[in-house]
């Protein structure tokens, strides 16, 4: 029996209110929202992050995540980690979403691998207190930029709240997004997932419906198990539009009802 719940990444409709995410959330029959803090949820805001969580679960709705943009180890971030934990803590979110630093990993040296794993081993110490995990944006110009690398830092930066997400990234082969996944999977420290589907047209990435690769997500869906409660996290949809959101989270709906 699958543990996954569908959700969408707040950061998909950055133009509407949280109150307008909300409805076309519910109105779509997903499960949860996972609250970006560039827009909607701003580090330190403690005032709307409580009025976010309080019209989400009105709705019928989870907090799935407080999607931060913390880099870990990275001198110019907008907000400290303090001010993130202290809207995660306002917003009832079971888990915080960080970057692994900035920069790709074949660009790091010791040095920088081991400010990041130090960093973000403070970061999760802090968020434990408040009985909240911890999870790597798995993402393109950090150190989770490849699979070998996340590998390495999450045997650097070892925590047992600590975790990392994972998604499709768009230089790496379906055949090999599968066995990439299912390495990840065995350390048992993967959390939530994003969901999209994006093709090479013409030499350039070009998203699709989620329709498209239905057969696809399945199967990486289907690997996740149901050792722990996750989220399979919506993140933008084709030409952005309102009914292709709707549409593709028909679709992961449909993907989870058969796991």
């Amino acid at each position: 029996m699958s543990l996954i719940r569908s959700a969408v990444v707040s950061v998909t409709f950055r133009a509407l209110s949280p109150k307008e995410l909300i409805d076309l959330s519910a109105k779509a029959r997903l499960s949860g929202i996972e609250w970006g803090s560039d827009v909607h949820v701003l580090p330190g805001d403690v005032k709307t992050a409580r009025s976010v969580r309080e019209m989400t679960e009105a709705a019928g709705l989870a907090v799935a995540s407080y999607a931060s943009y913390y880099y870990a180890a990275y001198e110019a971030n907008k907000a400290p980690f303090e001010a993130v934990l202290e809207s995660a803590v306002a917003l009832g979110a079971p888990n915080i979403r960080v970057w692994a630093g900035l920069g790709a990993s074949k660009d790091a040296d010791k040095a920088k691998r081991a400010a990041v794993a130090e960093d973000l081993l403070r970061c999760a110490d802090l968020a434990k207190s408040a009985g909240i995990t911890l999870s790597l944006e798995y993402h393109s110009n950090t150190l989770t930029d490849t699979v070998e690398s996340t590998l390495q830092l999450l045997d650097e930066a070892k925590h047992d709240t600590l975790y990392t997400y994972w998604q499709a990234p768009l230089t790496v082969a379906d055949e090999d997004q599968t066995r990439e996944l299912e390495l990840l999977l065995d350390t048992g420290r993967v959390s939530n997932a994003h969901i999209y589907r994006w093709e090479t047209v013409d030499g350039n990435y070009v998203q699709q419906p989620l329709a498209s690769a239905e057969n696809l997500l399945t199967t990486w869906l289907s690997k996740f198990g149901a050792d722990r409660n996750r989220f399979a996290c919506i993140e933008f949809v084709k030409d952005g539009t309102e009914a292709q959101f709707i549409e593709d989270a028909s679709v992961l709906n449909r993907i989870l009802s058969k796991l």
